[in-house]
Formats: structure tokens, sequence, C-alpha cells
């Protein structure tokens, strides 16, 4: 990884937890560490920070859609844990500005994501009628789930109302059950919560690295 692609990293990190809209360039580079003369080095402008940003996401996003054939519990778990990673990645506050300042990216965005949760929406139906997910189970209602688990914990960690350890002990607690609930009886001795724990440390990760390293 070149220097540009850590530090749009760090920026990352720090526009989603403070925004973007009342930092100076200065004020970017003294929170990433890095000197002005660094920070122009790569990025002429605040523009050109938010724009490697979004595209970081837009890029995120297409990975997470690759496509697998397979029908099982296993491909089922990293789809919900993908699901997980996605909403976790981006904040109220960064998208709350972009739409403002940025309304084009912020457009680019929003459309990868809807295509993403399209695509998502598509498998799991697909994983339902393949007797993995529980015919019960309203697929359109799970992601709604997903998100709304995600975007409120994010707020809480945000806010200083939750500790990196109860956000991870909330999140696995979900993730456990969510799987359990909505998986048909004749699949529940394929789950296997083991396979995913290198997924769970990623997701963690990022949400470390994200919501609480630089609060």
């Amino acid at each position: 990884m070149d220097r540009k692609a850590k530090l749009t990293i760090i920026l990352n990190h720090i526009i989603l937890t403070r925004g973007f809209s009342t930092l100076s360039m200065a004020q970017l580079a003294k929170l990433a560490g890095v000197s002005r003369a660094t920070l122009y080095l790569y990025f002429k402008n605040k523009g050109e920070i938010v724009s490697a940003v979004t595209k970081r996401h837009i890029d995120f996003i297409s990975k997470q859609m690759q496509v697998n054939t397979e029908n099982n519990v296993s491909v089922y778990q990293n789809i919900r844990l993908s699901m997980l990673l996605l909403t976790g990645s981006v904040s109220e506050i960064f998208l709350a500005e972009l739409r403002r300042e940025y309304p084009e990216m912020a457009q680019q965005l929003e459309e990868s994501t809807d295509y993403f949760e399209k695509k998502t929406s598509q498998k799991l139906r697909e994983l339902q009628q393949n007797n993995i997910i529980s015919e019960e189970v309203d697929i359109d209602a799970l992601v709604l789930q997903d998100s709304a688990l995600v975007t409120a914990s994010i707020r809480k960690a945000l806010n200083g109302e939750w500790s990196f350890e109860q956000i991870k002990t909330v999140f696995l607690n979900y993730f456990v059950s969510t799987m359990k609930g909505t998986v048909s009886k004749d699949e529940e001795s394929q789950l296997n919560f083991e396979q995913t724990k290198a997924f769970q440390k990623r997701i963690f990760s990022e949400l470390y690295a994200t919501f609480y390293k630089r609060i």
C-alpha cells in the first residue's frame, strides 16, 4: 500500500467521526499526524480528500459484491457479515455533509450502496428458495434490521455512550442470535461461528480504528 492510500485511510477515519465541513487542511493534517506540506503533497484541497475517501467507500462496496454461486450456510454467514461491515463503514455526519457539499459524490456513493443492497437481497432470496434461510423470514425487514442496528450502535459510539467492548458484545450477540433465528431448521447444524472469526476480527478492527482510536 502506497503512502497516499495509507493517508486516505487515516483521513477516512477522521472525517467519518468528525465530518469535514468545519475542518481546515491544517486541522486535517494535524489530526492525521502529518505536516501540512505532506498533506498538500498528496491532496491539493479538501475536495480531493473527500473524493478519495468517497472512492474508497465505493471500491470497498464493489469488493463486497463478488458473486458466489453456492447456496449454503457459510455463504449466508459471510453475506450477513458483509452487510454489517458495509453499514458500519460510513457515518451519518459524513453522509449528511457529503449530500450538502458534494451532492454528485453523495449520489455515486448512494447508488453503489443501493445496488449492493439490491444484489444482496436477491442472493438472500435465492438462499431462502434453497431452504438455507427460513421461509418465514422477511428478507427486506432483515436488511433494514441490520442497517438500523449498526446505525444506532455507531451513534452511541460517537456520543461516547458505548465502549468498544460494549459495541463488540452487542454485535456478536446480534450476529449469533440473528443467524440462529433465521437459518432454516434443516440447516441449523451447519452453523459454524468459528469459521467467521477472521471476518469478525476485520469488522471490529475497522470499528475500533474509525470510532474509538481517535476519540
